[in-house]
């Protein structure tokens, strides 16, 4: 999607390329009103903010009837006076529901707080009338960056500026000025529009006709489904507006609608005004970008509380926000000061006299294979764990650069200042020559210098970026001395510069940087499996044919949240080609029971679920491992047995059938076949058998690009003991939860978060061994590593 060029002014004449058609109308009666249109108070207001900003403040006023849904149960003020027990002390509900409470306030205030040119805008922050309205996920995805942990979404993420409205606002500024019905039908009449797919494949169509005809009557049914406001082409109710609906032709005949929308009779579907968005690009080619109501929506909850507080001189007097406060325990002078990385129930559209709903038919309002959807991304200040970690470190940097540089270390900067993360400016470090060779004997002249720095960034101009000099900083600096260091192309400074995306590259870097430092990228709450003590593994084997090497990498979580990890690595070589399983079966065996009591003296917790995903070579050995890894759970498990006997062990082992070497891209179906609902429960009991490992497959449907293919992930299990979870739905949402939290970038960057990281490791081992022969890490270097890796430090990626 075609975002508006942030450099663009914020005056910028909106309707400059919406010259209305002669359509038989008085062509000066309406350049008339379209001359007091732009002269009109409406629109000058967008040049004194303090006008406006005061007008949207009354607006919200009059806006806190709003919903709150929680647990599938919708709330809303009148149900809340229902309360009689007086202040609710339920703290986990009451920190969803204050999340819900912040989200709404950001969405409907800060908006108007921001300034233009402020490229760290919400992108909540869409002009939005309707309550718990939810932007298309497929719309987004693809503008994602490839970590996960980016708050800025290059679609319509633009800052708020007056010219960029809804279809629906247009209109209505339209008759705030006194144009006649048929006047706005004129104004439309012919406009080339832009519509999105699924696929996000364009298509040009062309505007018919605006329907007034429905009026008041056709008010969307209380039951409706969006699906169904669209297919029967009802109107929607917003702010007392009825809307009309945008008539849509394709501008080419015989070309079928791929979203499902048109009319099967003839070829023009409806649109909804309010979810349509005017662009003007800069040949002057009208768009409106279509936004679906499906899906869920990302937005920066760090930046909440101080939002909140911004809203106190606005709503601190309303009453009725004193009484929602009141019942719920918030005060506004006591604020949170942070909040977590939640999954939330994501809301479905409520009509403003309904009070509650039944929870099927807020789970009806979606599609049962459409998972990922019934959740929004919450980010909160515990995104990132920065104390500490940022006050001794520098930049690599040579002369040239030296101006790209400073602009990318101000963007960090600004990032650490509005997320009151402690991060501090770094040193700088010149070089001057661009021979390869005189470059690394510079290099090494600088050791004794950068070892003393906690981690060091390089910005490596074009002549000097080969896999030469990479090995030779990973070597010489990470291996031999323990300091983290992140590469970047200079060329990538200055192309993210030339795109004002500066703050997305400076984003990612403090992620990545922070990860390498042992610190967590991310937190979230309410995940499977997080209430009791449960370590996600991810194992990648690969296997040098040609030396005779098989490199063995595991990575495991060390908490709850599944946000810190350690890894393990043990590289063998042989012989005989059959020596391979064997000697696999073994050292998956010592990594995976070293990293089970790692686990529990660092938690001081005995595990009760390991979950492990497996990739790499030699899949078929899989079966060997799983009963080598279950000897080990069941040997520390029988004692844990004769103290309690509730206690339970769980051992998943996870792996790709229908792929070998990559996780491809999973879409939101998912679903289990046939055989699957049959073997969720066996294996539950306090009785131990050896043989008591069950399997069942997730089968995973991948649609994407244009392309459309299944994929069948094998999960073998052992439920050792009194356990009544279900272990393959939660296995389902905690393998979503992972891959939408991996930062990583790799060909398999769809996988989740722990294979990644052991795939990462895997490759940065190959790279440090020898070309020739079959001879493995000095042990030197291995002490080094697993050092760093005993400190939580990812530094491998």
């Amino acid at each position: 999607m075609n975002n508006q060029n942030p450099n663009q002014n914020p005056n910028y004449n909106q309707f400059a390329s919406l010259e209305p058609q002669q359509n038989n109308q008085d062509i000066s009666k309406i350049q008339s009103k379209n001359q007091n249109l732009l002269s009109s108070n409406l629109y000058k207001v967008s040049l004194d903010r303090s006008i406006y900003i005061y007008e949207k403040q009354q607006e919200i006023l009059q806006k806190l009837n709003f919903y709150i849904i929680i647990n599938n149960r919708i709330y809303s003020p009148t149900y809340l006076d229902s309360f009689k027990s007086g202040v609710v002390q339920d703290e986990e509900t009451k920190q969803l529901v204050f999340e819900k409470l912040a989200q709404y306030i950001s969405k409907n205030y800060l908006k108007f707080q921001k300034v233009y040119g402020n490229r760290y805008v919400n992108p909540m922050n869409q002009d939005v009338k309707v309550k718990n309205r939810l932007i298309q996920w497929e719309s987004i995805q693809i503008q994602l960056k490839n970590f996960r942990g980016n708050n800025y979404f290059s679609f319509d993420a633009s800052p708020f500026v007056f010219s960029k409205k809804s279809v629906n606002e247009i209109i209505l500024l339209l008759k705030k000025n006194k144009w006649e019905v048929e006047d706005i039908k004129s104004f439309f009449r012919g406009k080339k529009i832009m519509i999105y797919d699924y696929f996000v494949r364009k298509s040009v169509h062309i505007i018919e006709d605006l329907d007034f005809q429905k009026g008041p009557v056709s008010k969307m049914n209380q039951e409706m489904t969006f699906q169904e406001y669209y297919e029967k082409k009802h109107k929607v109710v917003l702010e007392d507006e009825f809307q009309p609906l945008i008539k849509v032709r394709n501008q080419l005949k015989n070309v079928e609608f791929s979203n499902g929308l048109e009319n099967k009779n003839e070829d023009y579907i409806y649109l909804v005004p309010e979810f349509c968005r005017l662009v003007v690009d800069d040949n002057n080619f009208s768009r409106f970008n279509c936004l679906e109501p499906y899906g869920f929506v990302p937005f920066r909850a760090d930046q909440l509380v101080n939002d909140i507080k911004l809203a106190q001189k606005v709503l601190i007097n309303n009453k009725q926000f004193e009484k929602f406060c009141q019942i719920w325990g918030f005060e506004m002078e006591n604020l949170p000061t942070k909040f977590d990385f939640c999954w939330l129930d994501a809301g479905k559209f409520v009509l403003k006299d309904k009070v509650e709903t039944n929870a099927n038919e807020i789970a009806n309002s979606f599609n049962s294979d459409q998972f990922l959807q019934k959740y929004q991304f919450c980010f909160g200040r515990g995104l990132l764990d920065l104390d500490g970690c940022f006050d001794n470190w520098a930049i690599v940097q040579c002369q040239e650069d030296m101006d790209n540089v400073d602009k990318f270390t101000n963007q960090i900067m600004e990032i650490s200042e509005i997320n009151q993360y402690q991060i501090q400016r770094p040193s700088a470090i010149m070089y001057e020559t661009l021979d390869q060779e005189k470059w690394l004997e510079w290099f090494q002249s600088q050791l004794e210098v950068l070892k003393n720095y906690k981690l060091v960034l390089f910005v490596l101009r074009p002549e000097i970026d080969n896999p030469k000099i990479y090995k030779s900083i990973k070597e010489s600096l990470t291996c031999q001395n323990q300091v983290p260091s992140q590469i970047f192309k200079s060329d990538t400074l200055g192309e993210f510069d030339y795109n004002n995306n500066l703050n997305v590259l400076a984003l990612k870097a403090i992620v990545m940087m922070s990860s390498k430092l042992g610190k967590a990228p991310w937190i979230m709450k309410q995940l499977p499996f997080s209430e009791s003590p449960t370590t996600v593994m991810g194992i990648n084997v690969q296997h040098q044919r040609q030396n005779k090497r098989v490199i063995v990498a595991i990575s495991k979580s060390n908490n709850r949240y599944f946000s810190r990890f350690s890894s393990l690595f043990e590289i063998f070589s042989y012989e005989k080609y059959e020596e391979i399983n064997g000697k696999l079966t073994q050292i998956v065996q010592k990594l995976v029971g070293d990293s089970i009591r790692h686990f529990q003296t660092l938690q001081k917790f005995t595990l009760k679920n390991v979950i492990i995903y497996r990739d790499g070579a030699f899949l078929e050995n899989v079966q060997n491992e799983i009963q080598k890894v279950r000897e080990i759970l069941i040997s520390d498990f029988k004692s844990q047995l004769q103290q309690n006997q509730n206690d339970f062990y769980n051992l998943s082992y996870v792996t790709s059938e229908s792929i070998k070497k990559e996780f491809r891209f999973f879409q939101h179906q998912d679903y289990f076949n046939d055989n699957a609902n049959h073997i969720l429960n066996i294996g539950q009991g306090a009785q131990i058998s050896d043989n008591q490992v069950n399997r069942c497959f997730i089968t995973c449907k991948n649609e994407g690009h244009g392309a459309s293919r299944v994929n069948r992930v094998v999960v073998e299990y052992s439920d050792l003991g009194n356990q009544n979870q279900d272990i393959c739905q939660n296995l389902i949402k905690l393998y979503y939860s992972l891959f939408y939290s991996n930062f990583g970038l790799s060909n398999q960057s769809n996988a989740p978060a722990p294979l990644i990281y052991a795939y990462k490791y895997a490759k940065f081992l190959e790279n440090l061994l020898p070309l020739e022969g079959n001879k493995g890490l000095d042990q030197k270097v291995v002490e080094n590593l697993n050092s760093l890796s005993n400190k939580g430090s990812l530094f491998y990626l």
